[in-house]
């Protein structure tokens, strides 16, 4: 199994200092992969708190990818329908080409009505707008002279480059677990990245694209809050399902951990909730050293990702 990192790019812990040393750490410690949270901008109601601070994520990804040399840079995940498919395309072939192919592009179709109007796009159509979106991306990423005529963008006779460094142009994967998010993993998409759910649930959504993909290849990871020897009680999400958490003992956390391996659950993205940056680091520290060798060979810097 692989492990990553969500980085704290929101909150109290979304700093300089705290999201380079945890970034840096995270790739010392042996993770494969350190991950950024899309908010733009945010009410200032008490349920979106913890979003009111936020660190817009691809400029975030940029400025890790110089800092860092191994990890994968996943963002979890850009509301693409909010953005132009044509203007992210290009943003995530640079930072594809700067950081040397490591840049994992995880989008979703957003939940929250104000957001896009504050951005100027339409919430209604949201769902077909990102399916044709990543479309047009990858159209722009592979194709030598890119062409495409669709109902909400259309493009012909233009230059795209450079492209991506990884060949087919970053891995993009699905956030969500609704119908539509699973349907949109297994006929668009490389992967799937829900947040938050049980064993059982991630195995039977993880079914369901495998009967919907007709034999391509789509790979699950999953992102779940994490703490070492306390408890959280679950939160519901944007899409009003309950989250779970991955907390408890060592001992428990490792049980809890082979309950989603066997699930199959490949890469496992783990947010270390705590007040702050010290406990943060601590808890990323022991489920390196306590969890992540139960499940993989020792980790050595020789190693590949």
């Amino acid at each position: 199994m692989r492990f990553g990192v969500a980085l704290p790019n929101f909150g109290p812990l979304g700093t300089r200092t705290a999201l380079v040393e945890m970034a840096q750490q995270a790739e010392a410690l042996g993770y494969d992969s350190v991950w950024m949270t899309d908010v733009v901008v945010q009410t200032p109601s008490p349920e979106d708190a913890r979003f009111a601070s936020s660190l817009e994520a691809l400029t975030v990804t940029a400025y890790l990818a110089a800092l860092t040399t191994r990890v994968q840079l996943g963002i979890s995940v850009l509301v693409l329908a909010q953005r132009s498919p044509v203007l992210v395309a290009k943003e995530a072939a640079t930072l594809d080409c700067l950081s040397g192919g490591r840049l994992v592009l995880g989008v979703g179709a957003g939940y929250h009505e104000m957001q896009f109007r504050w951005l100027g796009t339409e919430y209604r159509n949201r769902g077909r707008r990102l399916d044709e979106y990543i479309l047009a991306m990858r159209e722009l990423w592979t194709a030598p002279e890119p062409r495409f005529d669709g109902q909400y963008v259309a493009f012909a006779d233009v230059v795209f480059s450079p492209r991506p460094v990884q060949p087919q142009g970053p891995p993009i994967v699905i956030g969500g677990s609704s119908p539509a998010a699973l349907r949109r993993a297994a006929r668009l998409a490389d992967g799937w990245h829900p947040v938050g759910l049980t064993p059982a649930q991630y195995a039977a959504g993880m079914r369901q694209i495998h009967a919907l993909a007709a034999g391509r290849q789509v790979e699950g990871s999953l992102r779940i809050r994490t703490t070492l020897d306390r408890r959280l009680a679950a939160t519901t999400g944007g899409d009003s399902a309950v989250q779970v958490t991955l907390d408890g003992s060592p001992a428990e956390i490792r049980a809890r951990v082979g309950e989603y391996q066997a699930a199959g659950v490949r890469h496992l993205v783990v947010y270390f909730e705590a007040d702050d940056h010290g406990t943060a680091l601590r808890d990323m520290r022991r489920f390196a050293a306590e969890v992540c060798p139960a499940f993989r060979a020792p980790w050595s810097p020789t190693a590949t990702p």
